[in-house]
């Protein structure tokens, strides 16, 4: 049936790169991954605010800015690369001015990925996608800091967004990932492409990383957005589809096309779904 689209608002973007750290190696790619992405998004016109060698204050001073902005309707995007761990099982990105006695330190001295989420997701009628370009060893691991192994390699797994974020990252959960900005290319590329949903531009970028790194590194990404977005829409057509009741009640979890999040068969309630549907198809047959 026809989609009902939301009122289109603006297109925000926050991009970091923090690349010269005080107690960790410099991360070469980070300031030239973010340029990319800047300019990819500024093309697609997106607004841009780039923050290059952030500290923990920094940012968190751009987080906030970034909340002044948002509006009813806001597309916003945040891409972060850089130096990012994972302990107990969450991740934290990591500032410039990162430094650690302990791995326990990390709680604090870290930017909690969960926070940030937290902070920018779950906006009514809006969409947050947060995607963070780091996937690499335990750079503690060396013994330089005490209980250094309790750091694991690459990012943990994310299983409760706030309703209306997706979550990507450069290399599966847990894995490592090449460091040569193929995955800023990727996605760079991919956003340019007009009137592709979301989740489309990220199947893109995927299948560009996977063949330039051998298929060493699969980028990958969780959601909870409750529209279809497209980030580069054609003229005159608008950002988000927004899903009607049907849609929320019966969208099935195996449809790449479904508008709002999936419903299992095992939690479809058909007291609901069957005559919200029943509707939607009377409305528009």
């Amino acid at each position: 049936m026809p989609l009902s689209y939301a009122q289109q608002g603006k297109s925000v973007a926050l991009v970091i790169g923090n690349a010269s750290y005080s107690s960790l190696p410099a991360d070469k790619d980070a300031a030239s991954d973010a340029r990319t992405i800047s300019d990819a998004l500024k093309v697609i016109g997106f607004e841009v605010e780039t923050v290059s060698d952030a500290t923990k204050a920094d940012i968190a001073q751009a987080i906030s800015a970034t909340k002044g902005r948002l509006g009813q309707g806001t597309t916003l995007l945040v891409y972060f690369a850089g130096h990012a761990l994972q302990l107990d099982q969450k991740n934290y990105l990591a500032p410039i001015d990162l430094k650690l006695a302990g791995a326990d330190d990390l709680l604090t001295a870290g930017v909690p990925l969960e926070q940030l989420l937290n902070e920018l997701g779950g906006r009514p009628s809006a969409s947050t996608i947060v995607i963070v370009d780091a996937a690499e060893k335990n750079p503690f691991r060396s013994g330089k800091i005490t209980n250094a192994d309790a750091i694991s390699d690459g990012l943990a797994r994310v299983t409760n967004l706030p309703s209306g974020t997706l979550l990507a990252f450069s290399a599966a959960p847990g894995s490592v990932g090449t460091k040569s900005g193929n995955y800023a290319g990727a996605l760079a590329n991919a956003f340019k492409a007009r009137g592709k949903g979301l989740d489309v531009i990220l199947k893109m970028a995927r299948a560009r990383v996977v063949v330039s790194s051998g298929g060493t590194q699969i980028p990958w990404d969780t959601t909870a957005l409750q529209q279809s977005v497209i980030l580069y829409p054609d003229e005159d057509k608008p950002v988000a589809v927004a899903p009607n009741a049907c849609d929320l009640a019966a969208g099935h979890p195996s449809d790449p096309e479904r508008v709002g999040p999936s419903v299992d068969y095992a939690n479809l309630d058909p007291q609901i779904a069957i005559p919200a549907c029943e509707k939607a198809v009377a409305a528009e047959p």
